[in-house]
């Protein structure tokens, strides 16, 4: 699914519509933020009443996800959430040998005519790494004390932006498939 997810943003520029692509940030207390600095982003879908908009969020969760029924819950016309597992959160070096964090990440969408609110993703604090034996540092991790190591005094370390990226990627990527913004999905009409 990663890969999946990483193909479409890197071909995002290139065949995305003029509505702008949904994007957090991950903070250095583990939350994530839009570029205003918000913990939610309003996406207009003019034009479209709620019953529209919640079958076609239904649908593109289908697309982003094997098994929608297992990651998907809402209420019908008003909202969905997405309760989904990582299997590469975070990536750990052990001696050298690289070890996934995996753990469960949730995402909100409030539906009303015209318009989604997505609420900010959020990664649930206990992570695992079955592939670390406990000698080598236990294998459980809390995601919120792992990324506040990522930064120091404010700012994102260097060396720890490829984890960052990882994890925005991974929940912006996801966000945008559901939205249908990533993609040719956005511009699908009934007759195909």
């Amino acid at each position: 699914m990663k890969k999946v997810i990483l193909f479409l943003l890197l071909i995002c520029p290139f065949i995305m519509s003029a509505q702008e692509l949904v994007s957090f940030k991950v903070t250095p207390d583990g939350n994530f933020v839009s570029s205003t600095g918000e913990d939610f982003v309003v996406v207009p879908f003019e034009g479209k009443n709620a019953h529209q908009i919640y079958q076609m969020l239904a649908s593109n969760v289908g697309s982003v996800y094997n098994d929608p029924s297992k990651v998907m819950s809402g209420v019908e016309d008003a909202s969905i959430k997405i309760r989904a597992f990582s299997d590469n959160i975070y990536t750990k070096k052990v001696m050298g040998i690289p070890h996934a964090f995996q753990g469960f990440y949730q995402i909100e969408f409030r539906i009303k005519d015209g318009r989604v609110r997505i609420t900010a993703p959020y990664v649930e604090d206990s992570l695992d790494a079955p592939s670390i034996s406990n000698q080598f540092g236990g294998n459980k991790g809390s995601f919120r004390h792992i990324v506040g190591k990522w930064f120091k005094n404010g700012k994102l370390k260097e060396k720890e932006a490829p984890n960052a990226s990882n994890i925005e990627l991974q929940l912006n990527g996801a966000i945008n498939g559901i939205l249908g913004l990533s993609g040719s999905t956005s511009k699908v009409d009934d007759d195909w």
